[in-house]
This record gives C-alpha cells, structure tokens and sequence, in this order.
C-alpha cells in the first residue's frame, strides 16, 4: 500500500519538497470530496510564479472523477448547447467530483463582468445545484464539486469584489524553496516536468484507491473532539469570516466610505469540519487505526487548518 511517506520520499528524488504539508493538503481535496460525506473541499494553493505548486498538483490527473479545466467562460459550466446531441457543459459532464486549475488566476484576470459571472457560478457549484433558463428552455445540475486550484498572490486582489458575497476558498500559502536550493537540485537531476508527473501521478492514484478500500472496509471515522475543542473551531472559524470582511476604500481618498461587509461564519465552520474529518481519515489509513481519534490527534491537525482556512 503506498503511504504518503512513500509519496514524499519519491518527490525529493527529483525537486526540493520544503512543504511536505501542501502535498497532505493537496490529496485531502480528491479524499474529502469524494469519500467523505460533508460539505466540499475548495483549495487555492497561493505562491510565487514558478514557486513549484502546479508541479505537485500535475499528478492527480490520474485518480478518478478529477477533471483538469484550463479556462472558463460565462457558459462552460453549464448551457444548454449540445454537440451531436450531447451536452456540452462542464458540470453535466463531471457529475460529481473535482476540478483542478493550474493557474486560477489567468481566468480571474478576464474583464470584471466575465470575472463576476463566473464567480456567481462557482458559489452555486460550492452549494450544489445550479439552474439556467434561456429562451430554448432550462437546464439544471446537481451534485457535489471539489476544487483545487493554484495561483499566484494576484487572487486576493481579483477576488476582493466577491468577497461579501460569501467566501469560498479555503488558501494555502505554499512554503517555497529558496532559488539556490531550486538550482541546485536542478543541477543533480535532468528529469522533465512530464517524467516527474508520470512517475508520480502513481504514487498519487495508488494512495488514493488504498485509502477507497480503508473506506470501503471500515467506514470514515467520525471525529472525536472535547468541547473545548468545538469551541476552538467556532472562534478560528468566526476569526477567519472577520479577517475575510471586504472593506471598501475611496479610489481617490484612499478612506474607507462603507461599511465592512461580514459573511456569516457556517461556510467556513463547515469548512474546518470537513478538512479535519478527512485529514484524520488519511490518518488512520497511515497508521491501520479503525477507531475515532484521539483528541490529540485533533489537536494536530486543528492547528494546520487553522492556519490554512483565510
């Protein structure tokens, strides 16, 4: 069975693997959305250009219901046009399971009125059902989408608009390597990106059908927390919507001239939830443990989602 310690000793073969927590924070986004029964996981990976973070994304390609997009426009989610008589939006197609985008912020950069569209549907994806009529009838979906996307810092500027409309994304800013350390492992390997995708989208498919048998066989255990634990994720949670409050300044002024808008705290409550049941599930599948966790193991993994939520 192939652990993720198998998975991150390959990965220092060939690049300088300095946040060994993106790549648990990566394989969570297929494992949660697809084996756990909660709400979905949205992951935005921030970093530098060229800061290694679509090379660890690349090989999900391979694990099931995972669907690489490299654009969108106002009617790729979902239309009512057909090819041959079959449809042609995005969302019929996939059904349920995960998008990925290697640079999300390329399609943020479209004019403000395409941006706002998109972002509109992509809030009614996250709640899983979208409906569209136009004058040759209606068209409807239904399901569950994870997403996992990687971009650049630009994304909290595009995004900023939407932000009183509810936030979506959970954001891990990925920990990059220093240039001399990215160079100096160039220099002791001549493997392409390509190589490296191939051999590790493996690694990648193979930890993932080994934790859909541990599911199969055992169930997701439930989460297993004290009070003062719960109350620890209502107050990072309630943190976390504040710290996300779109405040308005004058373009001229440069004074704020509104009022903070404050999204409500259940989406980003729900959030923690999710991530944390699922991270706890790779766990157990690490370690053969069947039973609930440990309060401490909660404890663990409380920080990082902490952390990694705004």
């Amino acid at each position: 069975m192939t652990k993720l310690e198998d998975i991150k000793t390959e990965w220092k073969n060939f690049i300088v693997l300095k946040d060994e927590r993106a790549l648990d924070m990566m394989l969570a986004v297929p494992i949660g959305n697809m084996l756990v029964d909660l709400d979905p996981i949205w992951l935005m990976v921030v970093a530098p250009s060229s800061g290694g973070k679509t090379t660890l994304l690349a090989p999900v390609v391979d694990i099931p219901n995972v669907h690489f997009v490299d654009d969108l426009t106002e009617k790729t989610l979902l239309s009512g046009y057909k090819v041959k008589g079959k449809t042609a939006s995005l969302l019929q197609m996939i059904g349920s399971g995960v998008m990925c985008f290697s640079d999300f912020t390329s399609i943020l950069s479209k004019n403000p009125v395409s941006r706002g569209e998109i972002l509109s549907q992509l809030k009614l994806v996250y709640d899983r059902k979208v409906s569209k009529y136009t004058g040759t009838g209606g068209v409807k979906w239904e399901g569950k989408i994870g997403f996992l996307g990687c971009a650049t810092a630009d994304i909290y500027y595009h995004l900023e608009s939407g932000r009183s409309m509810g936030e979506r994304f959970i954001y891990y800013w990925l920990d990059v390597p220093t240039d001399k350390e990215i160079t100096l492992k160039q220099a002791e390997t001549d493997i392409s990106a390509k190589e490296m995708t191939d051999v590790m989208k493996e690694y990648y498919k193979e930890y993932f059908e080994g934790i859909e048998a541990f599911v199969e066989k055992n169930g997701v255990p439930k989460l297993n927390i004290t009070e003062e634990q719960k109350e620890r994720i209502r107050q990072a949670s309630m943190f976390c919507v504040a710290g996300k409050a779109t405040v308005h300044t004058n373009f001229k002024s440069g004074k704020v001239d509104q009022i903070p808008q404050k999204a409500s705290v259940g989406r980003d409550y729900k959030s923690f939830e999710a991530l944390l049941v699922t991270l706890q599930l790779m766990h157990a599948y690490e370690t053969g443990k069947k039973r609930r966790s440990s309060p401490r193991l909660y404890d663990r993994y409380r920080r990082e989602v902490c952390i990694f939520l705004y």
